[in-house]
């Protein structure tokens, strides 16, 4: 269902510069890279991103990642939404922030085989999801024409439990590498 909708995000979004119409779009780039992310542990879990900017403000960004431990698998996905601007006297760096939603899947099975079949069923599986807020910089290593590469930092916090009495938080922290095209 994911890969559907954002396939269906994708096409959407270029159609009208497929079709050759004249509609006046806002600028679009698209970016590939790769990220670790790292839950408050000491290491990171390597992740893919997939970030699309539209005008000279918004953007959209989803990172994937999860991990096989025996028979245990996570599997993890950070869809991010907002703002980001050029910083004052730096012009290559962005400062970001805005919303993010976590969908988080940790289950445990019987064998640390995967069948052909993807019949195996977890004997114990946890799904939670989660809203919070991203805070983030950019680098913009590289411009040539249309293509883009860039780092970045990312931080998303999160309000865990009983965060309103507590004031706890849970946290993913992602550095990331990209290149795009802009269109």
């Amino acid at each position: 269902m994911k890969r559907c909708t954002l396939g269906a995000y994708l096409i959407i979004a270029l159609l009208p510069w497929a079709s050759g119409n004249a509609v006046a779009l806002p600028s679009q780039s698209y970016e590939l890279g790769v990220a670790g992310v790292s839950g408050g542990d000491d290491h990171a879990d390597p992740a893919g991103l997939v970030r699309v900017a539209i005008g000279s403000s918004h953007y959209g960004q989803m990172l994937l990642y999860g991990a096989d431990f025996g028979p245990v698998r996570a599997r993890n996905v950070l869809i991010s939404g907002g703002f980001h601007h050029a910083l004052k006297g730096l012009d290559r760096v962005e400062m970001q922030f805005g919303l993010t939603l976590m969908d988080e899947y940790i289950g445990i099975y019987n064998s640390t085989r995967k069948r052909a079949d993807n019949t195996d069923q977890p004997k114990i599986s946890e799904h939670n999801f989660n809203i919070g807020g991203m805070l983030g910089l950019r680098l913009n290593l590289m411009q040539k024409s249309r293509y883009t590469a860039n780092l970045g930092w990312e931080s998303h916090l999160f309000l865990a439990g009983s965060a309103a009495i507590y004031l706890v938080t849970g946290v993913k922290q992602a550095w990331y590498a990209s290149v795009g095209v802009s269109i």
